[in-house]
């Protein structure tokens, strides 16, 4: 699972994973933020995984 992170600084997107990461979360999530930050100029990104514990 991808989840695009929401209220971040302007120019920095950011996401979230966790459990099993998909063709289509990197088609439908990753892929068009990453394709529009790079048209507008922009590369930064910001990524966050829960840890596991136990």
């Amino acid at each position: 699972m991808i989840k695009r992170l929401e209220d971040l600084p302007a120019g920095v997107i950011g996401f979230e994973t966790g459990g099993t990461l998909s063709a289509e979360d990197y088609r439908d999530v990753l892929l068009p933020a990453l394709t529009g930050a790079a048209e507008a100029g922009r590369c930064g990104a910001s990524s966050s995984s829960p840890s596991s514990t136990g």
